[in-house]
C-alpha cells in the first residue's frame, strides 16, 4: 500500500495548481448572475455527496478610503458611492478620528503614500487606480512630483483598498 500512495503523492506534488484545477474542471468554479456573486464548491469528496451550499461572495462597484488629520486611516466598500462614502466615514470617526474626509472610486483602488518636507512633517498623498500596485504609484508619484522627501507607499492600517467587482 505505501508503495503505491508515495508515488502518488509525488505525482501530485509536481502539479500546479492550474494544472490541478484543469484536471478537476469540477473543483471549483465561481460565477456572477444579475450583480450577485457566488461561487460553489464540489469538492465533496465523492460522486454520492452533495455539492457543498452556496458561498456568497460580496461584489462592490464602490471602495472609500477615510482620513483624519490625526492620521485615523479607515477604508469600505459599497454597491453606491453614498454607502461606501458613508460607512468609511463612520469607521473614521468610530477609531477616533477628528474631521474624517473620504475619497471614493468606482471599480478601482485606492492607495496612500507619505512623505516628509523639509522640516519633517509627514504628508499623505491619494492615489487611484484600477489595480492595488497601480493606485500605490499614483500616490507615490503625487509625493515624489511635489518634492517631498523620504516618500513611500504608506504601511500603516487600512491605507489601501479594492473594490470586489466582476468586472
Amino acid at each position: 500500500m505505501k508503495k503505491i500512495i508515495l508515488p502518488a503523492l509525488l505525482a501530485f506534488g509536481c502539479l500546479t495548481a492550474a494544472q490541478f484545477a484543469a484536471a478537476n474542471p469540477q473543483e471549483h468554479y465561481c460565477y456572477a448572475m444579475y450583480g450577485n456573486g457566488a461561487c460553489v464548491d464540489n469538492s465533496g469528496g465523492g460522486y454520492d455527496s452533495e455539492p457543498a451550499p452556496y458561498r456568497v461572495i460580496e461584489l462592490y462597484d464602490f471602495s472609500a478610503l477615510a482620513a483624519a488629520p490625526n492620521r485615523v486611516f479607515a477604508v469600505s466598500n459599497g454597491h453606491t458611492a453614498r454607502e461606501a462614502r458613508q460607512a468609511a466615514l463612520n469607521r473614521c470617526r468610530e477609531k477616533g478620528g477628528r474631521n474624517c474626509r473620504a475619497m471614493v472610486t468606482r471599480n478601482g483602488c485606492l492607495s496612500v503614500a507619505t512623505g516628509k518636507d523639509a522640516r519633517g512633517d509627514t504628508f499623505y498623498f491619494f492615489g487611484t487606480a484600477k489595480h492595488r500596485s497601480d493606485a500605490g504609484e499614483d500616490a507615490l508619484n503625487q509625493c515624489k512630483t511635489g518634492r517631498y522627501k523620504e516618500c513611500r507607499i504608506s504601511d500603516e492600517r487600512e491605507t489601501d483598498i479594492c473594490a470586489a467587482y466582476p468586472h
